[in-house]
């Protein structure tokens, strides 16, 4: 088990990385480690952690969502587009898991 430090030196690290799926798995095993530190801790104060949200920020960061915005208009083009896309469609919204591809799926 990784200790609070541990932690912090693995997302200081992360902050130059420009891969944002190895980012993501990164953060992911880092929810991870940081619950089996504070096993008693609720989901707000491991989301709010500032380990997780440096991750947060680099992940913003990667993927050019500086202001924290949804991308609702984007995501509706996508799901209203002729069939005839629909090869861009899944290609385009797998990266946010739309039609249960992608990403999110092992």
């Amino acid at each position: 088990m990784k200790t609070l430090k541990d932690l912090v030196q693995d997302v200081e690290r992360a902050q130059n990385g420009c891969n944002l799926s190895g980012i993501l798995h990164s953060a992911a095993a880092a929810i991870i480690e940081l619950r089996a530190v504070m096993p008693s801790a609720s989901t707000t104060t491991i989301n709010n952690h500032p380990i997780m949200r440096a991750w947060s920020s680099k992940i913003a960061d990667l993927s050019g969502n500086y202001d924290g915005a949804y991308p609702l208009e984007a995501l509706r083009a996508i799901l209203s587009a002729p069939d005839s896309d629909l090869d861009v469609k899944r290609s385009t919204a797998a990266a946010v898991n739309l039609f249960g591809e992608g990403i999110g799926e092992h």
